[in-house]
């Protein structure tokens, strides 16, 4: 009976491992997607070098 509760303490491990890893992925996605859609607003204006 202890070989399977190990068993099957570890296989519960995995799992919530995998889900950690799969949240955490989601959340990479929709903090790209919020990148992609952000307005980028450039801090300084180009100067453009004097005429010789």
């Amino acid at each position: 009976m202890t070989v399977a509760l190990q068993q099957r303490r570890l296989e519960e491990r995995r799992e919530a491992e995998a889900a950690g890893r799969t949240a955490q992925w989601e959340e990479r996605q929709r903090h790209k997607k919020r990148l992609r859609a952000a307005k980028v607003v450039p801090l300084f204006e180009q100067i453009d070098p004097p005429s010789p």
